[in-house]
C-alpha cells in the first residue's frame, strides 16, 4: 500500500494576523524581556509615557489596564511608590502579628504560605534600606559623596565628573 503524500501550499497569511502576531511580539518582549545587563525597565518606560505623552505614531495599550486614562490619572496623583507605601503599612502590622506571635500558627502553615511571608520580609526590608540609603536633598547627596570619596577615589572621580557634566547642561 503506497500512499502517495500530498502537501499542500501554505494558506496566505492576513494583515490582521500579521499585525495580531507582531503586537503579541511587542507586548511580550516589553513585559517579560530583560535586556543584558539592563534590569527592569518597566517604571522607566511606564514614566516616560507619562512625562511625554505619546511616544510614536502609533502606540499600544500594553499595561494591560482597562482604562488607560484613568490609570495615567490616578498614577499622577498616587505613584506607584506612594501605593506601595500604604498596602505595606496596613499589611506589615497584619503579616508580623498572624506569623510571629504564635509559633504553632506558622509551624502549621503551608511551606508556600511560610515562603509569601519571607518573600514579604524581605521585600519589605529591602524597601526600607532603599530609602534608608537614597539620598533625597543636596545635603545627603553631598555626604554619601564624600563618602564615596574615601571608600572609592576613581569611582568618586567618575561620579564627580558626570554631575558637574549634567549641571552644565541645566
Amino acid at each position: 500500500m503506497n500512499k502517495e503524500l500530498k502537501i499542500e501550499p501554505p494558506r496566505p497569511i492576513s494583515p490582521a494576523e500579521i499585525a495580531s502576531d507582531w503586537t503579541e511580539w511587542g507586548r511580550r518582549l516589553l513585559t517579560q524581556n530583560q535586556l543584558p545587563f539592563s534590569g527592569d525597565v518597566s517604571q522607566w518606560i511606564s514614566a516616560w509615557g507619562e512625562a511625554v505623552g505619546q511616544i510614536g505614531l502609533f502606540n499600544l495599550n500594553i499595561t494591560g489596564a482597562r482604562d488607560p486614562a484613568k490609570e495615567r490619572a490616578i498614577i499622577k496623583r498616587y505613584s506607584y511608590g506612594h501605593q506601595l507605601g500604604e498596602i505595606l503599612a496596613v499589611l506589615t502590622p497584619m503579616a508580623d502579628e498572624f506569623y510571629s506571635t504564635d509559633p504553632h500558627k506558622r509551624s502549621a502553615l503551608s511551606p508556600a504560605s511560610r515562603d509569601g511571608y519571607e518573600s514579604f520580609v524581605s521585600m519589605r526590608d529591602g524597601i526600607q534600606e532603599l530609602k534608608n540609603n537614597s539620598p533625597s536633598t543636596v545635603q545627603q547627596i553631598v555626604e554619601a559623596i564624600k563618602r564615596m570619596k574615601e571608600k572609592s577615589p576613581s569611582t568618586y572621580r567618575r561620579t564627580v565628573d558626570e554631575l558637574v557634566d549634567e549641571l552644565k547642561r541645566l
